[in-house]
């Protein structure tokens, strides 16, 4: 038997321990939370953008026990504890990790993010308050909840959305010292100044032309900046591709998200195409250039909670940046592409047309913005 499979019957049988639980739910959420779990799966960018859910409940409970329960490969940005948070690695295929979660004290406050397939998980392991997002048609993944609200009727931030999980008022802006430098062992800091172009993406609908980025590298290091290119370890191709003659050095698929993370932190600037790289960003405050194609930067982009960061979103106006799916809910206002490669209408008309001249001229704005904010402090 597979662990997953594993994991779903150890899960099973503590949902049917605990079912009479579910006709006799609790109406009202404890009005002190003493513990409370964060649940997700996400994906590195949107698993940095539920910072802003960490930084309202420190604010709402500042005694409460708050643990992030997500997968294990962002551990290592959480051991420098932002926000007084324990991280504990969670993934549905291991039922190890389910067990961890048995072992801790209960939890009187669970939230699952955006997914309400782990309120499951959260009942099974006897959480007293379930809150989540409704979905758009009912289903049996919201069955364990006690509290389901309805996502923002307006176009907001996915990091906006999620840090309105909470009941507190207070508009909240990021803080980088809340997020103390994760442990970057076994790592130096290449020649400064530099700038890292990180390449990757989760789709090639959202690659740039290959002769824009040597350019951009060979004119950015013409400026005084090292260029550095980053992808991630099954990206290697992506970094040939734009530097066959291995001009400039590489890092693609040899740090960890610490060292990654210490990386950015120390770069005059970050240019990259809409990826998870760029939330890392926006928590050290480094300036960035992202390039949005089938993403919508007004979502994943820009957002209330990280509007003082140093961060410069270069899109196209497409007409087939038209779905309207959000975590498999039908959103109206939602406004991105998930299509692949091959049914993308367009040839990903979305990066191509995106011109050279435009990133460059933003990546000298940004530099430009840079030192002089450097200058002023």
């Amino acid at each position: 038997m597979s662990s997953r499979s594993t994991f779903r019957l150890i899960q099973f049988g503590a949902i049917l321990l605990r079912s009479p639980r579910l006709l006799f739910k609790r109406k009202q959420q404890p009005e002190k939370p003493r513990r409370i779990l964060i649940i997700h799966q996400l994906l590195l960018g949107d698993a940095l953008m539920v910072t802003s859910l960490l930084a309202r409940l420190r604010a709402q409970y500042p005694t409460a026990e708050i643990e992030v329960a997500g997968p294990p490969m962002l551990a290592s940005l959480y051991q420098s504890r932002p926000y007084g948070v324990h991280f504990i690695p969670f993934t549905p295929k291991s039922w190890q990790s389910l067990f961890a979660l048995f072992k801790r004290p209960t939890y009187d406050l669970a939230l699952p993010i955006l997914d309400n397939r782990y309120s499951w998980t959260a009942f099974a392991i006897g959480s007293r308050w379930i809150k989540g997002y409704e979905n758009d048609k009912k289903n049996y993944k919201d069955i364990p909840f006690n509290e389901l609200i309805p996502l923002p009727k307006d176009p907001t931030s996915i990091t906006d959305i999620i840090g309105q999980l909470t009941e507190t008022k207070a508009e909240l802006l990021y803080d980088p010292e809340q997020w103390p430098q994760p442990d970057f062992s076994n790592f130096s800091l290449p020649e400064l100044p530099y700038v890292v172009i990180h390449l990757g993406a989760s789709t090639p609908l959202k690659y740039w032309n290959n002769d824009y980025w040597i350019r951009l590298a060979r004119e950015l290091n013409a400026k005084g900046f090292i260029p550095i290119w980053s992808a991630g370890p099954n990206e290697l191709e992506l970094v040939k591709a734009a530097d066959p003659d291995g001009e400039f050095s590489s890092t693609a698929g040899q740090l960890n998200l610490a060292q990654l993370w210490h990386l950015i932190q120390h770069a005059k600037l970050l240019v990259c195409p809409d990826t998870g790289i760029t939330h890392i960003a926006k928590h050290t405050f480094t300036p960035t250039v992202c390039l949005f194609g089938p993403g919508n930067k007004e979502m994943a982009g820009y957002s209330n909670f990280f509007s003082t960061a140093p961060f410069t979103a270069i899109d196209q106006n497409i007409e087939c940046r038209n779905q309207h799916i959000f975590f498999k809910r039908q959103v109206d206002w939602v406004q991105h592409c998930k299509r692949s490669i091959q049914t993308c209408p367009n040839k990903a008309a979305c990066m191509t047309n995106i011109s050279y001249n435009t990133v460059f001229n933003a990546c000298l704005n940004a530099l430009k913005t840079e030192n002089k904010q450097k200058r002023e402090h």
